[in-house]
């Protein structure tokens, strides 16, 4: 082999080396984006089960205060026959006094002629 054939020869290494080198750069540069991205897609994960777990609590709270609600609301419709009773009783009354006022006030008024 001649020298001339042996530096073409080695021009052409060097070249493919140089392309190598240039490939496993960015082959480096991907492999920190991917580990930047799995970092972040952690995080996400970790995030979505944090809210998930919020997001059940309230639900158990929300179940427990709707069960209080219809407690209640299961003692004021049971309550409410007596409560329309009561109701009634008391402007019975009130009228009444208002009747009984105003016939008072009218004797007075008109009661001299």
């Amino acid at each position: 082999m001649t020298a001339p054939d042996l530096d073409a020869r080695l021009s052409r290494i060097e070249s493919g080396l140089t392309r190598t080198e240039e490939a496993l750069g960015r082959l480096a540069e991907a492999m920190v984006q991917v580990a930047r991205l799995e970092v972040a897609l952690t995080h996400n994960g970790e995030d979505v089960e944090r809210a998930f777990t919020a997001i059940e609590k309230l639900t158990e709270r929300l179940e427990k205060h709707s069960e209080v609600s219809d407690e209640r609301i299961k003692r004021l419709e049971d309550q409410a026959p007596i409560s329309k009773l009561i109701n009634g009783w008391v402007f019975a009354w009130i009228a009444g006094v208002f009747g009984l006022l105003g016939g008072v006030a009218f004797s007075k008024l008109f009661g001299g002629l």
